[in-house]
């Protein structure tokens, strides 16, 4: 029998690494475990290069110290290859996190999740891209995925000011966005519905309902309903 082994994948600004490395280092220990691999994150990719790194060395768990832009970027190359992933919520926002009921500011318990808990199966979204130059990929989503507000506060948050002040950080840009009222074009189908087209200032589909603060969006929203 192959001796089960996690790796870590972790932001090296934002993750905890010598309390992370004691914890995992206890729980090898404990279950009697591999040595577990380390895969930093990159600021250019945000987590695919380490992904694929550490789904090289075959783990049983990865292990991903971050926020939500690392675990979505780790779930790109994750999903469907039946490898688990585990949380260690490190970011500004944490919504995933948050959804699921992860312990917060305890890296000790997440740990022990990863080496000790059970799986859970998760829905995650889909979106295919067109880029400018005619190019098309898709690209997993598994909290919420926006266009108006919602990609405006993604891409225009200072990164300097997430990290002084957290979520409070999303609001200028939010403000900026509400101001200028833009609306956007679009054509959708809600399942097997005919195509329709209106205009919006914000489009959010969510796997996820709950923000930062406890903040309930969308109510009926579940990450493991299978829909």
């Amino acid at each position: 029998m192959t001796t089960p082994r996690a790796a870590v994948i972790y932001n090296p600004v934002k993750a905890p690494f010598n309390e992370l490395e004691k914890y995992v280092r206890i729980q090898e220990k404990q279950q009697d475990w591999a040595p577990t691999t380390w895969h930093p994150t990159d600021a250019d990719d945000l987590g695919l290069g380490a992904a694929r790194q550490a789904l090289n060395k075959q783990p049983d768990v990865v292990i991903v110290a971050g926020g939500d832009g690392t675990i979505r970027a780790v779930a790109n190359v994750l999903t469907n290859t039946k490898v688990p992933i585990a949380l260690v919520p490190c970011g500004t926002g944490n919504l995933l996190a948050r959804n699921l009921k992860t312990p917060l500011n305890d890296s000790e318990a997440c740990i022990a999740a990863a080496f000790q808990g059970t799986t859970t199966c998760m829905d995650v979204g889909l979106i295919d891209l067109k880029r400018p130059h005619g190019a098309h990929c898709t690209q997993v989503f598994l909290v919420m995925a926006g266009l108006g507000l919602d990609a405006d506060m993604a891409a225009h948050t200072n990164t300097h000011m997430k990290k002084y002040l957290g979520w409070i950080a999303y609001s200028a840009p939010i403000a900026r966005s509400v101001i200028s009222h833009k609306l956007c074009q679009l054509t959708y189908r809600i399942d097997h519905q005919e195509p329709a087209r209106d205009r919006a200032h914000t489009v959010i589909v969510g796997n996820c309902g709950t923000l930062t603060g406890n903040i309930l969006l969308i109510p009926n929203a579940s990450p493991t309903d299978g829909f």
